[in-house]
């Protein structure tokens, strides 16, 4: 499918669903997502992970997105 705001708002859903299970578990306390097309062809998700001990990590994640046409 072609990298469009929609494609960029349903991988933010499908992080934040994947990423649950740290809340879920006890292993964080706080899970944010953001993502956004940086490129007309990549789109960069980033997350920040509030962990129960008190520490905090952040880390963004690019894919370079292409159509695949036949």
């Amino acid at each position: 499918s072609k990298l469009t705001p929609a494609v960029a708002i349903a991988a933010k859903g499908y992080a934040t669903e994947a990423l649950a299970w740290m809340l879920t578990d006890g292993i964080a306390v706080g899970v944010k997502v953001a993502s956004v097309i940086v490129q007309p062809n990549m789109l960069r998700l980033s997350v920040e992970v509030d962990r129960s001990n008190g520490t905090k990590t952040s880390t963004a994640y690019d894919w370079a997105w292409a159509q695949i046409t036949a």
